[in-house]
């Protein structure tokens, strides 16, 4: 039951999006974070939700907010 959980509740009970931090900026600061671990660090979830975010912005849901990403798995469309 975290503040971030409480925050996007509604989002998802009510499947609306609005950004608050876009979807796409989500998937440019996980690539982020990946480039900067490099090699030196293994981070397979890392790697996981780069792969996930990726797709969900390809599918359009890149500029609502981050939490959209429950729709795109709701879907099943990956």
């Amino acid at each position: 039951n975290s503040p971030l959980f409480q925050a996007k509740k509604g989002m998802w009970l009510q499947d609306n999006y609005p950004a608050a931090f876009s979807l796409k900026l989500m998937a440019k600061d996980i690539r982020l974070a990946k480039n900067e671990a490099g090699e030196a660090m293994e981070l397979p979830f890392l790697f996981q939700a780069e792969e996930l975010y990726s797709q969900a912005e390809k599918s359009g849901l890149g500029e609502m907010d981050m939490a959209a990403v429950y729709h795109y798995l709701e879907k099943g469309e990956h």
